[in-house]
Parts: structure tokens; sequence; C-alpha cells
């Protein structure tokens, strides 16, 4: 089982329940011409391995909002931001036992190949611990 795709998956699932229902976790280049929100993996990195074979990782996840409204699409994710900071998102599956996690960038706006599109990012921070 993958612990990484259950916690974006999670924060997804809390997005949505939380204000922004146009959540998903697809990938970027599936919204070419469409508005949205997506919550992609961008790196994971072991920080700790105990004898017991328990391993703590540190995950890096983004999350784009993509809108026709250079306004809407800050404040949504300025919305997201706030939403996932310090959110406990457990796994459904047991897959890891989730720490902590906190917002570790600004939301900021990023550089689209589309015209009448604006995108905003905020990269989010997560803890976990899963047995090897």
């Amino acid at each position: 089982m993958n612990q990484t795709f259950d916690l974006i998956d999670r924060a997804r699932d809390y997005l949505r329940s939380h204000g922004i229902p146009d959540a998903t976790a697809k990938r970027l280049d599936s919204f070419t011409g469409k508005e949205g929100t997506v919550v992609r993996l961008l790196s994971e990195k072991t920080e700790f391995v105990d004898y017991a074979g328990e391993e703590e990782r540190s995950v890096l996840y983004q999350v784009v909002v993509r809108r026709r409204s250079e306004a809407e699409a800050e404040d949504v994710c300025r919305l997201a931001a706030d939403v996932l900071d310090g959110a406990e998102l457990p796994s459904d599956s047991g897959a890891y036992t989730f720490i902590d996690q906190e917002v570790a960038s600004h939301a900021n706006e990023i550089e689209l190949d589309e015209s009448l599109f604006y995108a905003w990012e905020v990269r989010i921070r997560a803890n976990i611990t899963i047995q090897r």
C-alpha cells in the first residue's frame, strides 16, 4: 500500500469537507482549459528509522488552485493553507500514523503556459510514521 497516496487522498477529502469541493488528486495537466484545485505529492524524505522498523517521513505536498479570476485563485489558495495548517489527517487504511503538518510556504502565484487562467499554490509539510 502506498502511504503517500493515502495522505494525499486524505488531504483532498479534508479540503472538500472544508469549503473546497473541487479538490482532486489528479495530475496538473488534466486541468488544461479548466478551473480546479489539485493536491499532489512533491517529495518525501525519510527522517529517522528506529530498530523496530518504524520509519518517520517528511512528506511535502502542494495544493494548486486554478481559476479564471485571479482574486478567487488567491482566496481559495489561502483558504487551503488555513484549512490544512495543523489539520490532523490520520490514515483511513492504517497505512501510516499521522504526526503533524504545517504550511511549508506561503500562498504564491505561479506561472501558467495558458492564458485566461491564474494559478496559486501552497506547500504543506506533513510528518508521518510507517512500519517498514
